[in-house]
């Protein structure tokens, strides 16, 4: 709260995880995952999420572990919702594969029958759409391979959907934006040095490429 001050935050009375769900009515979108662990409490405010919010979710790290946990919930996600998982997480959402071909078919029809979106980070991510429609992301560089990049994906594409964007348009313009911004970092600076916070930092100049600005 005190380094991030234009953030609004609503404080659990537990200090080291989320124990109870504040009400969630007047919210247009929710994201959910990053850094919430996967304690017994968090995952009943999990489930109660799922219970109540009826509107397309941004869905991430240990929100998805949780699912993992608990694979009758996926069920209840909201139809249209982004799933951000990195290979692992999805290793443990769906199983196993033997090879690229093979997850990418999984991928395919896990959101197919879902009816959601599942956004599979890492080199030239693969977004995929309810309709079996995938797209390859070109943006990025090793240099987002670090700690928080992804949490920032989540952010972006949590705010897109809050501007009336689809889930599938969400993820794939976040995704593109979210790599934009490290390849714009690393033209001026360098992969080694890039943190996370980088990536926000050059999201302005990101917008405006996209925007023809």
């Amino acid at each position: 709260q005190n380094s991030v001050p234009e953030a609004m935050v609503i404080v659990d009375e537990q200090d080291h995880l989320i124990s109870k769900m504040n009400s969630i009515s007047e919210y247009d979108v929710i994201g959910v995952g990053p850094g919430i662990g996967t304690d017994k409490m968090t995952t009943l405010v999990i489930s109660q999420i799922l219970d109540q919010f009826d509107l397309p979710m941004v869905i991430d790290a240990d929100a998805l572990n949780i699912l993992s946990e608990n694979k009758e919930w996926i069920e209840k996600i909201p139809k249209g919702s982004v799933l951000t998982p990195h290979p692992g997480e999805f290793r443990r959402l769906i199983g196993d594969w033997n090879d690229d071909y093979e997850r990418l078919d999984k991928q395919i029809r896990f959101c197919a029958e879902h009816d959601l979106i599942v956004l599979l980070k890492g080199a030239n991510s693969s977004i995929c759409n309810s309709d079996g429609t995938v797209i390859f992301n070109s943006t990025g560089n090793p240099g987002m391979a670090t700690g928080g990049s992804g949490d920032v994906l989540t952010g972006i594409i949590t705010a897109l959907l809050g501007q009336g964007y689809s889930g599938y348009e969400s993820a794939v313009l976040g995704a593109h934006l979210h790599g934009l911004s490290g390849d714009l970092y690393v033209r001026k600076y360098t992969e080694e040095t890039l943190i996370a916070s980088d990536l926000i930092d050059f999201l302005p100049e990101a917008f405006r490429k996209v925007s023809g600005r």
